[in-house]
């Protein structure tokens, strides 16, 4: 009886028309088959600022859809070691210089290829710590022989092989690279060609940031290229002296390094001095048109004679190596670090204007 049954159910099937055999509608709750764009449609923002400062898509670069804000150090977020372990920095050192909150977003190719970026903003306790660190970024990159290019823009910035730095005001923006179908040499030219337009992206949208002043009274003539640094804590290491600008300077035959500091008033610059004459060997210069002091460091791998002057607020330095004969000679060699101390006095600090560096610089 059964058997008889299953084939009458069969017959019948079998005999429906095309219009019967079709199948039910899909209801209209199911779900959308999953877009083929690897970008998010928006960005989550939680009323907190971050998501203003990352933009939704640029240089070919799109927000992962499925990648979410990464927010760390504040009250309530996750701390801020994590997000260093995350990204390889080195959370220690970056602390130093009051790093206090630290935001990250992912971003896809919009072209669908593997490469993906990481914006990151980090944000220090003020502007002068926030390029101290960029400063001793270079600095540890050149001297470990990693590729270092200056990125051109109003704000300061640099060219890894696989990442950009830039600082504006208070704010760091670090975005990464990476994609493994590339090798090291084309991975480098990527970033080049592509992080650039995309870390500007997010530096547009920071808020405006004034430079430290100290920085307009380094002249660009014959500056090394990549020697420009803020020393965040004593400058040259002199305990007391504070924080201050510097550069290295090269031209025929002489090669010398210039140190600038700016202080609210006369009083303090002179405190400046004050700690300066106290150096191992200082002494005043007599009869010099400023306020001067002279004396030799010899904590590197040669001395250098320096040379300090102040102008009302104002303090500036011009150091030089001594050649190991003229060292090792009792005579005074020639003075070419005071005339040259005298000429940056001489110069009043040009205005600094905001997000785009100093207003010019002396030449």
């Amino acid at each position: 009886m059964r058997s008889d049954l299953a084939f009458a159910l069969l017959v019948v099937a079998a005999c429906r028309g095309p219009a019967e055999r079709r199948e039910a509608p899909v209801s209209s709750s199911s779900a959308p088959p999953e877009p083929a764009t690897p970008c998010a449609r928006a960005i989550e923002a939680k009323g907190d600022g971050e998501s203003a400062f990352l933009p939704l898509s640029a240089g070919g670069f799109c927000v992962d859809r499925h990648a979410e804000i990464g927010r760390h150090g504040k009250v309530g977020d996750p701390p801020l070691d994590a997000a260093c372990a995350a990204l390889g920095i080195d959370c220690d050192r970056l602390k130093r210089f009051g790093l206090r909150r630290l935001v990250t977003l992912r971003y896809a190719d919009a072209g669908g290829s593997p490469a993906q970026a990481t914006l990151s903003v980090l944000e220090f306790d003020d502007a002068e710590l926030a390029l101290a660190a960029l400063s001793e970024r270079i600095a540890t990159d050149l001297e470990v022989g990693e590729p270092v290019g200056r990125l051109e823009g109003p704000d300061l910035g640099v060219l890894g092989d696989t990442h950009v730095l830039v600082v504006r005001g208070a704010r760091m923006v670090h975005a990464g690279l990476a994609n493994e179908r590339l090798a090291p040499a084309d991975l480098a030219k990527e970033t080049a060609r592509r992080l650039p337009e995309l870390t500007r992206a997010v530096v547009a949208r920071l808020p405006a940031g004034v430079p430290p002043p100290a920085l307009s009274l380094l002249p660009e003539a014959d500056r090394v290229p990549l020697s420009l640094r803020y020393d965040g804590f004593d400058l040259l290491g002199i305990t007391g002296v504070g924080r201050g600008a510097r550069a290295r300077y090269e031209e025929p035959g002489r090669r010398y390094e210039v140190v600038a500091l700016i202080r609210g008033d006369a009083d303090a610059a002179d405190d400046v001095m004050e700690t300066l004459r106290k150096v191992d060997g200082a002494r005043r210069i007599k009869h010099a048109p400023y306020d001067a002091v002279r004396f030799r460091l010899t904590d590197g791998p040669e001395p250098v004679e320096w040379v300090f002057g102040r102008r009302d607020g104002v303090v500036v330095g011009v150091g030089a190596a001594v050649p190991a004969k003229t060292a090792r000679r009792s005579a005074k060699p020639p003075d070419r670090n005071l005339p040259r101390v005298k000429a940056l006095l001489d110069r009043p600090p040009k205005r600094v204007t905001p997000s785009g560096g100093a207003g010019g610089s002396a030449r």
